[in-house]
């Protein structure tokens, strides 16, 4: 993924509500969730573990599955989708079929 597509993605992404909290305890920040879900997403095999990806972020295996979960909650928000994703009509399914 190149720099500028991060920074896109990210923009998209930031101001999802599951970024914020009523706790006086900070989040991660957003890039850094973003980056971490990117890397385990980017990996298959014993290199996607939690554990792998935490040693690599270097935070606890909890929190990988944590991140991952705050961006696929982001990713699956209708208004994320909305913005970022594109359906094809059926007639351009049907040409793509050709």
């Amino acid at each position: 993924m190149t720099p500028e597509c991060f920074d896109v993605l990210l923009a998209a992404l930031q101001d999802d509500p599951v970024f914020r909290n009523q706790s006086n305890v900070l989040q991660m920040p957003v890039d850094a969730q973003l980056a971490i879900a990117l890397y385990r997403f980017g990996h298959y095999g014993n290199a996607i573990s939690t554990t792998m990806v935490a040693l690599w972020a270097g935070i606890g295996y909890g929190m990988v599955w944590l991140v991952t979960n705050r961006i696929m909650t982001a990713v699956c928000w209708e208004e994320f989708q909305r913005a970022a994703l594109y359906w094809p009509t059926g007639a351009e399914r049907e040409e793509a079929k050709q």
